[in-house]
């Protein structure tokens, strides 16, 4: 049998047809099964996509998605752990600003104790220093008092006056019965002051004065330089 050569054909014509040479085997429907590996594959792909989006959507939600892929993942904070946290830094801060006022209202207690306390020594010690002057100027004065000085005491009452006869007397009498040792009574009749006073002549004898003044009840003392007795008192009136 002759071999035909490519571009001929069976009826002479000198053209054929691919379709005349099939390929070797089935061909269009009439192909064989595929593989089981061929068979499975996409249904391999799909689960792994499936778990791969799973894990992704797992870590977005959890804050892992770094430690997912190895990473170090820090710790999710909720809400109510911050919640806590405040009520917890609020309460610290609370019981430290109570401890605080606190301390500072002792503070102040302690304070008014110590300033009252300083104050009533301070007015003790005032009152002790006021004492000790008094007594100090009384004991002075005491010291000063000479009850042996030279007293005379003037009546110089108008005639009109009843009890006017032996008033000097009567008044030196009280002087005697105070202490004093060298009182003598008289009369004056000129240069006379306007109301009962007590003269004195030297200033050492200002003391001494002062205390017949007292002891007679005339309130009015003045030194006369020109005095010849160191003391005088001088009565007008018998008030």
């Amino acid at each position: 049998m002759a071999k035909r050569t490519a571009g001929q054909s069976n009826d002479g014509t000198g053209f054929h047809d691919e379709f005349e040479n099939p390929s070797s085997g089935p061909i269009g429907l009439h192909r064989g099964k595929p593989s089981a590996a061929a068979r499975t594959m996409p249904y391999i792909i799909v689960l792994v996509v499936a778990v791969l989006c799973a894990l992704l959507a797992w870590g977005l939600l959890s804050g892992n998605l770094q430690a997912l892929f190895g990473g170090s993942s820090k710790p999710v904070v909720t809400a109510s752990q911050v919640r806590d946290e405040v009520k917890k830094k609020t309460s610290s801060s609370t019981s430290s600003t109570k401890k605080k006022a606190t301390t500072t209202k002792k503070k102040a207690t302690d304070s008014s104790k110590s300033t009252d306390s300083s104050a009533s020594s301070d007015s003790q010690s005032s009152d002790a220093d006021k004492s000790a002057d008094a007594s100090s100027a009384q004991s002075t004065q005491q010291a000063q008092v000479n009850h042996g000085t030279q007293v005379y005491v003037f009546n110089a009452l108008p005639t009109t006056v009843a009890t006017r006869d032996g008033f000097a007397a009567r008044q030196a009498q009280v002087l005697t019965n105070a202490g004093y040792t060298n009182v003598q009574a008289n009369t004056l009749t000129s240069g006379l002051p306007s109301a009962n006073t007590v003269w004195y002549r030297d200033a050492s004898d200002e003391a001494t004065a002062r205390d017949i003044a007292s002891k007679l009840g005339i309130s009015s003392v003045e030194q006369q330089t020109s005095l010849r007795e160191p003391v005088a008192a001088i009565f007008v009136s018998a008030n």
